[in-house]
């Protein structure tokens, strides 16, 4: 139990000895509150029964006045001792050993430094989170056909990467110029289906003069490094600010790239931790679900589509651009949606993937 403040008013008695009646009790005299073993005991004469884990916080109780008599018939006022916080120290079999309250609160234990120092504040829970400096806007393409599933694996064909630069949350948001775009050769399958090649209008020419997925790989981590975004190591480097990657939807990273590291053998980059599926973002900002595609969203904010659908590179830069609009409107990108799992290269976020590989039919 714990008082945090007692204030007992002071009884004194009126000059011809009467007791005070609107004072039930009369707290004891000084020299009372000094013999620290006396016994403490109630109006009707009852001790207190001692309650050792009692505990006070604050004890105000002015010392009551009293009245001494002299010879010559005259009254002399003399003040009693204060009652303070120092008592006697009494074992406690449930912890170390506590002091005692003086006279009528010798039954509560005095407050320890514990008790009245003030709570600390844990600041690190207090301090909001900032938000992204910036997005980098990816929208893979890869092998895909309308009659049967690519085995082992799907795999990608066109890496392309857009930098949405944001100036705080308020300010207008830039889409960049400067941008990365490789084709990439499959290695499982290397021919590319005429479903494809219709779907994402992407040459076989093209893909056969292309690199395979681990040299545009370091080409990218390159590039990332030259905007001073990620370390030599492939971790994002903290003094170009918080910034994230962002797909539409969780396939590009959360299932191509996944399952065709994993497939190749190849290590995943530590920068791909985590993004942001802005798919997602759209609909619980705009209350309005991406019904119809990419192109469809964007035309639904008042834009024109640019470019054709399905090639890597104008998929990105649209997506890119919803982004920019989302910030323009309040938005604020401050946490990513999803994240990889670095022990099971499973994702896990804000909403489960419905299956772990995208699906044969091919890229939105």
């Amino acid at each position: 139990a714990s008082l945090a403040s007692v204030a007992v008013p002071s009884s004194h008695r009126h000059d011809d000895g009467r007791d005070d009646p609107d004072f039930d009790r009369v707290l004891p005299t000084g020299d009372e509150v000094l013999n620290l073993g006396a016994a403490v005991t109630d109006a009707d004469g009852m001790p207190h029964e001692e309650h050792p884990k009692a505990s006070l916080a604050s004890v105000a109780a002015p010392a009551p006045r009293q009245h001494d008599v002299g010879s010559d018939d005259h009254t002399v006022e003399t003040e009693a001792p204060e009652v303070g916080v120092q008592g006697v120290e009494v074992a406690s079999a449930d912890g170390p050993s506590r002091k005692r309250l003086p006279g009528p609160w010798s039954f509560m234990n005095a407050p320890t430094q514990k008790d009245i120092a003030p709570k600390r504040r844990r600041l690190a829970f207090d301090k909001p989170i900032p938000d992204f400096a910036a997005l980098v806007v990816m929208d893979f393409e890869w092998t895909a056909d309308n009659r049967r599933k690519m085995l082992p694996c799907v795999e990608i064909i066109q890496f392309p990467a857009v930098v949405v630069r944001f100036d705080g949350r308020w300010a207008p948001s830039t889409v960049l110029d400067e941008h990365f775009d490789s084709f990439v050769r499959p290695r499982f399958n290397p021919t590319l289906t005429d479903f494809s090649k219709q779907l994402c209008a992407i040459s076989q020419a093209e893909v056969d003069a292309a690199p395979e997925l681990d040299v545009v790989l370091k080409s990218f981590l390159a590039w990332l490094q030259g905007l001073g975004m990620i370390l030599p190591s492939g971790a994002k480097d903290d003094s170009f600010g918080r910034w994230c990657f962002a797909t539409w939807s969780d396939a590009d990273i959360g299932g191509t790239l996944v399952s065709q590291l994993g497939t190749y053998g190849i290590e995943m980059p530590p920068c791909f931790t985590d993004w942001v599926d802005l798919k997602q973002l759209f609909q619980r900002h705009y209350k309005h679900g991406p019904r119809g595609g990419l192109q469809r969203c964007v035309e639904h904010l008042g834009m024109q589509f640019e470019g054709r659908a399905h090639n890597g590179l104008v998929d990105a830069r649209n997506t890119a651009r919803i982004a920019a609009h989302m910030a323009r409107d309040g938005f604020a990108f401050s946490r990513p949606t999803r994240a990889l799992d670095p022990r099971t290269g499973r994702m896990f976020g804000s909403a489960a993937p419905k299956r772990d590989a995208p699906a044969a039919r091919g890229p939105d």
